[in-house]
């Protein structure tokens, strides 16, 4: 092991001791934290280190331990969305280790009002549930649906938080017709379109609305019907018109209108009539 590998190491066992050794002290928990996501970001091998080492299950504890504590929750927040990087497995770890708990309980307990716990807990879930159906789960059993849409309620002017948002509820709502139906009753496809109306001119915004409305109505007549009548296919129409530039928001606003129309004849017919109006003020252009 050549040196920089050799301080690399004793670092993160240096910090892990020092967590485990103060497991009572809220502020060595989250400088705690806040070194662990340092080392592992662009890292691999910090990465499986830390994580052989027991970093997921300290960054676990010490936000459970510490649930009234912002800074940790904001720091371990961060932390597990780093360990998720490029590493499915990890995930798994983090939902073994009462991590996704962890999240989830930070953003529905006093620090509702937090807007960095908030944003921290949108973006750790996004990280945890990405291409994890297992962990999506656990999100939903957990209470996540409700974080997620009271976070963006909350903080509707916050474009960070929306978009995590946007982006969360969308997974939340992947294939899940169930999941589905508890989003939209709780006003989740609402929040969606909310934020795609107050940040017309923010394309990862833009990009994330399409993206959820999407997987939000798929293969759900139900929910295809209420973005229709409440004028999401006009929403994913103009970010698609608006970003014309944007070749991934143009392929994501495709992919929306796909699912939102698909086996509906109802929002087939009202894509035709957007496209000939569409038409229509080209050529009068």
């Amino acid at each position: 092991m050549d040196d920089a590998k050799a301080r690399g190491s004793a670092s993160i066992a240096s910090i892990l001791h020092k967590m485990r050794e103060q497991e009572d002290n809220a502020e060595v928990q989250e400088a705690g934290c806040e070194a662990l996501q340092l080392l592992v970001q662009g890292s691999l091998e910090a990465m499986d280190k830390t994580v052989e080492e027991g970093g997921i299950e300290a960054v676990s504890t010490a936000m459970t331990r510490h649930a009234a504590a912002v800074n940790v929750l904001i720091a371990g927040n961060k932390a597990l969305a780093t360990f998720c990087n490029n590493c499915d497995v990890n995930g798994l770890r983090i939902r073994d280790a009462g991590g996704i708990d962890a999240v989830v309980a930070g953003m529905k307990a006093e620090h509702a009002t937090s807007i960095l716990v908030q944003e921290a807990g949108c973006n750790a879930l996004l990280a945890l549930m990405q291409d994890n159906e297992i962990n999506r789960t656990r999100v939903k059993e957990g209470g996540g649906i409700d974080a997620v849409i009271a976070a963006m309620r909350m903080f509707a002017s916050d474009a960070v938080l929306v978009t995590a948002g946007c982006d969360a509820l969308g997974w939340l709502g992947w294939e899940d017709a169930h999941s589905q139906g508890e989003i939209r009753e709780m006003g989740g496809i609402n929040a969606v379109m909310r934020a795609m109306k107050t940040f017309k001119m923010y394309p990862r915004v833009q990009e994330a609305g399409c993206r959820a409305l999407g997987r939000l109505g798929r293969r759900n007549r139900v929910s295809q019907a209420k973005i229709r009548e409440d004028g999401g296919i006009e929403l994913v129409v103009e970010a698609m018109q608006t970003h014309h530039m944007s070749l991934l928001l143009h392929n994501v606003g495709c992919r929306a209108l796909q699912y939102l129309a698909e086996n509906n004849e109802e929002s087939c017919s009202k894509l035709r009539e957007l496209a000939k109006k569409v038409s229509t003020a080209r050529n009068l252009t």
